[in-house]
């Protein structure tokens, strides 16, 4: 319920709110704080911390955000009757009627209509005022009508009622401060204060008083009222009494409805008046160190303090009235650094070895980790390894830490000698006669190692087994039997054996026959002799890169067909495992050849006529190549071993060429032939024998191959003046040697073509 200035009452959500605040803050909890009314709690800066010397932490605060509406305006609410003691405190002398008494000081600033006030006077009849100016000053007692209204009673003061109490008779007036800042109250309290009494008139209220208090509340600036006793007397100021507040200037006032000038009586009634005016406020933060010198701002900082440090927060909001703070203090321990330590180790080792290692600092607290290679970890101060290999070698780390505080860390190198001795041969077995080649398969890093071979007598083939000597070598065995080879490595500090056993076998003779030199993309047959294949178990190929066509199992398991797709020279292998040995690889060679060029890069016509000689050219390779050219009857058989060729293309078809060189490698090219019968003939319209060498002669245009049978000209009185019956014969203009006239002539021509006959007739005109 919310109280506007025109008196009336208006409901709204917030009201709802701050009714659940109100109601729970006034739990009942005899002489100890209330909850902050719209505030809630203090700033938090969280627990200490502690960090390493060197290292810096964060401090965060929590979010400090104290809402206090504006005093300019005030809305009016009840919440469950919970006062403070109405008799304790601090007793407030004032034995007049209707005064203020002396002026008292405040234990906080308290805002009231938009002032600030660190003082108040309080008032013989429920009221507490702040005009200092009305100290020890008469009051007015009657009450003339609702407030506002100007009169020394009710301005820029709060009542509780205000009503015609009579000290005189009885009561005492107590003032209290409960709490601690920025969540403090200051309660002043009317016990028992007896109501006046006329006896002289009879107007009087005998028995009745009152039992009353006001209760301010820091920070928020929040009014509230308690009345655990209000009787009324019709008798004197005819019953009248004021809750509310009123301004400075008595024009502005808020009371409780109901209860404005008004007649009522009351008990165990609670009222508030809460800022409701309009204040957005921010907040600061400041950080300062234990001698108060400021470190910086914000809600985060981060410190790096290098010794234990206390660290004060204050949060300040600033609202329209006054300033509010808030504090609190972290201590951030700086734990010194651990002192430095050396690590070291026993090595260098052999292989097996134990490796042992040792951090010569050691102090009570001081815990350690050890890290290395191959997954190495420890926690013990001089932890050890046991059977160390290889891959044990390298730099070992610790770190000691004091309290969770690391040190610099330290580290030693680690050398294992990875001294191995190892036989390293091309077979497991071999044949008797067959070479074994042997060399050094081990590890001997040091370069002044020394070797002791023993090849169970064989045949040095190659290689000298001296003290230094890593191999290779190749050894042979003519008996049978298993050989025993040992070899002992050793250098200044380690040494490492081993021996290996070589079974050596019997095995037939191993032969295969495939052509010296074949053609890229040809097939070649690959024969093993039937001899090889006794007692065979297996056959290990190496066909230099050959595409497998076929073969190498069951019955034909010996014979294969290959091709090749490069050129060049092909080293084939075989070596067979017998049930006693494997024998040694038994090598050959083929040469693949390229295909000779074959190709058809000139033809000496395009357009053919039926019967047309034409010249083809092929070609030539870098090896003597021999070319066949058909069909031979268009090359009167002449159609081998030349790259130029020509002949007579009498129809439709197709030109071949068959090219072969001296590894009886061949290729092939080929050209479509297209002939036309070319039997049209055509003639001009007119022709000017003048001699200029231009159109002098009248004579058929033809290509292909005709035969004339006739070619006549006349003249319009049908003499002929020209006639022949070859091709390539035409008319000059003349007859008998003398030029004729410039006129028409006429002509009629007759030939054969592919075996047809056509006749052509026309006129021409001579020009001159």
């Amino acid at each position: 319920m919310r109280l506007a200035e025109s008196n009336t009452f208006a409901m709204s959500p917030k009201f709802l709110y701050l009714l659940i605040i109100i109601t729970i803050s006034f739990i009942p909890v005899s002489y100890s704080q209330l909850s902050c009314p719209l505030f809630g709690k203090g700033v938090d800066v969280g627990p200490d911390k502690t960090i390493c010397k060197g290292g810096c932490t964060t401090l965060n605060a929590s979010l400090f955000k104290v809402t206090v509406p504006a005093t300019d305006s005030y809305y009016v609410d009840s919440f469950a009757y919970q006062p403070y003691r109405y008799d304790s405190g601090k007793v407030y002398n004032l034995t007049q009627d209707d005064v203020y008494g002396d002026s008292i000081p405040l234990p906080f600033n308290f805002c009231f209509f938009g002032n600030k006030y660190s003082k108040c006077l309080i008032g013989a009849n429920g009221e507490l005022g702040f005009d200092l100016s009305l100290a020890n000053q008469s009051i007015t007692w009657p009450i003339s009508g609702p407030i506002p209204t100007v009169q020394s009673g009710t301005i820029n003061s709060i009542m509780c009622p205000y009503q015609d109490l009579y000290i005189v008779d009885g009561g005492t007036i107590y003032y209290a401060t409960y709490g601690v800042a920025p969540c403090r109250v200051f309660v002043v309290s009317w016990d028992s204060v007896a109501y006046f009494t006329e006896k002289a008139s009879g107007a009087s209220c005998p028995g009745d008083f009152g039992v009353q208090q006001i209760v301010l509340h820091e920070s928020s600036n929040q009014i509230d009222i308690n009345i655990k006793q209000k009787p009324y007397c019709l008798k004197w100021n005819s019953g009248k009494a004021i809750i509310g507040i009123e301004n400075q200037a008595g024009t502005k006032a808020y009371a409780v409805p109901g209860k404005n000038a008004t007649v009522f009586s009351l008990t165990n009634g609670s009222y508030s008046f809460i800022p409701a005016g309009v204040n957005n406020t921010t907040t600061n933060y400041t950080w300062f160190d234990a001698a108060n010198n400021k470190v910086d701002t914000g809600r985060t900082i981060t410190v790096c303090p290098t010794v234990t440090q206390q660290y004060v927060l204050r949060a300040q909001v600033y609202p329209a009235c006054d300033t509010i703070n808030s504090y609190d203090t972290v201590v951030v321990n700086v734990i010194p650094a651990p002192l430095p330590l050396k690590a070291s180790n026993n090595g260098p080792l052999c292989l097996n070895d134990t490796l042992a290692l040792q951090a010569t600092f050691t102090m009570a607290g001081y815990t350690y980790s050890w890290t290395g290679p191959h997954n190495f970890t420890s926690n013990l101060q001089n932890p050890f390894r046991n059977g160390v290999v290889a891959a044990d070698s390298g730099m070992y780390v610790v770190r000691d830490t004091l309290a969770g505080c690391p040190s610099q860390i330290d580290s030693t190198n680690v050398l294992v000698d990875n001294l191995v001795a190892g036989i390293a041969t091309d077979k497991k077995s071999v044949c008797a006669g067959d070479t074994l080649h042997i060399s050094f398969g081990g590890h001997a890093p040091d370069t002044n190692s020394y070797f002791k071979w023993s090849f169970a007598y064989g045949k040095l083939a190659s290689g000298n087994p001296s003290d230094t000597s890593r191999g290779p070598f190749a050894i042979t065995w003519d008996s049978l039997g298993n050989k025993i080879i040992t070899l002992s490595v050793q250098n200044w500090r380690c040494k490492s054996s081993v021996i290996d056993t070589i079974p050596v076998n019997y095995h037939p003779v191993i032969a295969y026959a495939l052509p010296k030199d074949i053609c890229v993309g040809d097939t070649v047959s690959l024969q093993v002799a039937d001899y090889s294949l006794v007692n065979a178990d297996s056959l290990f190929w190496n066909f230099g890169n050959a595409n497998i066509i076929d073969g190498g199992t069951g019955n034909s398991r010996g014979n294969y067909h290959l091709s090749y797709s490069d050129t060049g020279r092909r080293v084939i292998s075989l070596a067979i495992k017998f049930s006693q040995c494997l024998s040694s690889p038994v090598l050959d060679t083929v040469m693949v050849h390229a295909l000779p060029v074959a190709k058809i890069e000139s033809v000496s016509k395009n357009n053919v006529c039926a019967g047309d000689t034409v010249t083809f050219i092929a070609t030539r390779g870098s090896l003597e190549q021999y070319y066949v050219w058909t069909p031979a009857n268009w090359f009167s058989g002449k159609g081998s071993y030349s790259n130029t060729i020509s002949g007579i293309i009498e129809s439709n078809g197709t030109v071949y060429l068959h090219v072969k060189d001296l590894f009886n490698c061949s290729n092939n090219d080929s050209v479509a032939m297209i002939t036309q019968p070319c039997c049209t003939i055509s003639l001009p319209s007119g022709f000017t024998p003048n001699g200029d060498g231009r159109n002098d002669v009248f004579r058929p245009i033809t290509s292909g191959h005709h035969k004339v049978k006739i070619f006549r000209v006349v003249n319009r009185y049908g003499q002929t003046v020209f006639q022949s019956n070859v091709e390539v014969n035409g008319w000059d203009g003349r007859f008998n040697g003398v030029p004729q006239d410039m006129g028409t002539y006429y002509y009629y021509l007759n030939y054969t073509c592919n075996g047809k006959e056509y006749e052509m007739k026309g006129d021409i005109a001579l020009v001159r």
